[in-house]
Order: structure tokens, then sequence, then C-alpha cells
């Protein structure tokens, strides 16, 4: 592995993964020019590519259990929003 290489990475996703894998990811915050949003991406070390195309070609399934885990959070948040509502009533 390529110490000295260093890739920024935008997905959290892929940098979990990365890290799982004994990668060092470094966040820092990156301003947008048109706007005041700010996003967290991460300075990955190392050769990421093998990983990458792991984690992209959906290798032991982690892409799927990406999109599962995305519908469970989403199903969590209908699920406060719906109680919260009714609590409203």
């Amino acid at each position: 592995m390529a110490k000295d290489k260093v890739t920024t990475v935008e997905d959290a996703n892929l940098v979990a993964y990365l890290v799982t894998k004994g990668f060092v990811a470094i966040p820092y915050m990156k301003e947008t020019k048109d706007s005041d949003q700010r996003r967290v991406i991460w300075d990955v070390q190392g050769d990421i590519e093998p990983a990458r195309q792991e984690f992209y070609g959906n290798a032991g399934g982690i892409r799927d259990f990406v999109r599962s885990l995305k519908e469970v959070r989403q199903d969590m948040h209908s699920m406060k929003s719906m109680v919260t509502t009714n609590k409203e009533d």
C-alpha cells in the first residue's frame, strides 16, 4: 500500500469501508464557493483503488448492506415523524 498517496473521498459509506480495510481517513470541512453549505470530506491515505473497486463491485454484499441500512434509517425517521405528528394532535 502506497502510504504517501492521498485520495479525497466524499462518500461516507466508502470511507467507512476503507477504514475497516485499515486505511487512515482524515476528515475536514469543504465549503462550496456558491453558498454557505459545508460538507465533511475525507483525505484517505494509501492506494485505495483496489478497495474502492471491491466496494463498488459489491464484494461480500457491502453495497446491498449499505442500501438496506439506508432503507432502515428512512423507516426510523418516518416512524419518528409519525409519532411526533400524532403527539401534536
